[in-house]
């Protein structure tokens, strides 16, 4: 005979004296039976934390074990409404639950002359720390580069500068 899952262990004790009222064991008046009894009920016990507890007391009746069991249901019935199960998150690991989060990606323009420049661009802020020419021979000194046309490596010039902190808006050499 062993403890169901969805079965108390006071209920499980409950049952488990029926069962050795009918096989005829007399466990409430013997102490040699009702240690044993005590021992059949221990093993088969499901819950291991509940099994090590009441195997550290020294039990003299039914009435205390059953006290025991009865304090045992108590406490956890209290934990079961004052403690709900851990909600699991549905964000993955790299979103946190309060980062701000823009709409639109971070967008940087190039204008070359303000002639050309449309009615969005006008609402956009431009940044011009400093404008600068730069000579051909710096233009050319990479084979890569070499090859681009010249607005390509200005371009190129300008993301570098972006990259290190200086917003440049580079003109018509």
């Amino acid at each position: 005979m062993t403890q169901k899952k969805t079965e108390a262990p006071l209920e499980f004790f409950y049952r488990l004296n029926r069962v050795a009222d009918k096989a005829g064991i007399n466990f409430r008046k013997s102490s040699k039976e009702r240690e044993r009894h005590f021992k059949v009920f221990m093993k088969k016990l499901l819950d291991s934390s509940l099994r090590s507890t009441l195997q550290g007391q020294c039990l003299h009746s039914l009435e205390d074990l059953e006290f025991v069991l009865k304090q045992y249901e108590e406490m956890h019935q209290d934990d079961d409404y004052e403690t709900p199960p851990p909600r699991r998150e549905s964000r993955p690991d790299y979103m946190s639950a309060g980062k701000f989060r823009p709409k639109r990606p971070a967008k940087a323009y190039v204008v070359q002359n303000k002639v050309e420049s449309s009615s969005e661009d006008e609402k956009q802020v431009h940044f011009q720390e400093t404008a600068e020419e730069i000579p051909d021979q710096e233009v050319k000194t990479g084979s890569s580069e070499s090859q681009l046309p010249e607005d390509w490596s200005q371009v190129y010039r300008a993301m570098e500068n972006a990259a290190t902190g200086y917003v440049q808006i580079l003109r018509d050499v």
